[in-house]
């Protein structure tokens, strides 16, 4: 119940004044998208997406993972060209079908109605965030929107969380991170934000590090989890 989570998370944000959100994974119902849009383009590639390959790409922005697949598969096509037919495939998906987790959007009305700054840090590319979040009526809580290609690193560095929060006038102390992932959430961490860690089936196999890891944990979907 969306009771639940609010008395569970109350604690973590009464005192901050910026929640940094993760987008796909978090709040949005799409690690599952990318999985199978990795699959599909390298089988247009005559190419097979190996669980190594899964693993390795997950930590990288869209231009980084096409600049790793063109060199691993020593294809004629270039990054900047192989990231431009990801994000072209993934696009009418954003703008059109994948939905919120299940109660994203009652979480996120929270946070705006306690008067926190709602900062989205995201992998994706801003254009594909922004027309997600329109479409699903989320848009109207988010302040700013910070990407890993804007922080000009991937979330394997804190970068993309220490300028989202900047976007609120906000210092590392005063925010607090939901991520899903654990390489982000450790990032994070580290970098000394509070982190609470949003459970998502692509994670599923890291949960209990994760667990360790963060400062508290919820579900935003219909998974029994906690």
């Amino acid at each position: 119940m969306i009771d639940d989570i609010l008395s569970k998370i109350a604690p973590y944000i009464e005192d901050k004044k910026c929640v940094i959100l993760d987008m796909d994974g978090t709040i949005l119902d799409s690690m599952g998208m990318w999985h199978e849009l990795d699959i599909v383009y390298l089988r247009s590639m005559g190419e097979v997406a190996t669980p190594e390959f899964c693993e390795a790409v997950k930590t990288m922005t869209i231009y980084e993972a096409a600049d790793y697949m063109a060199e691993l598969f020593n294809t004629d096509k270039t990054g900047e060209v192989i990231a431009q037919e990801i994000l072209d495939m993934s696009a009418d998906l954003y703008r059109n079908e994948i939905p919120l987790k299940e109660r994203s959007a009652e979480f996120m009305q929270y946070l705006y109605e306690q008067g926190k700054s709602i900062i989205i840090a995201t992998s994706n590319e801003e254009d594909l965030t922004r027309a997600a979040l329109e479409r699903n009526n989320v848009m109207q809580y988010v302040s700013g929107i910070m990407t890993s290609t804007m922080a000009g690193r991937s979330k394997e560095y804190p970068d993309v969380y220490i300028k989202a929060g900047e976007f609120a006038d906000a210092s590392i102390e005063e925010c607090v991170v939901f991520e899903d992932a654990m390489y982000a959430v450790k990032t994070a961490k580290e970098a000394g934000f509070t982190v609470v860690a949003v459970y998502d089936d692509g994670e599923k196999d890291n949960w209990d590090r994760i667990v360790g890891l963060s400062d508290s944990q919820v579900v935003l979907d219909n998974a029994d989890k906690l």
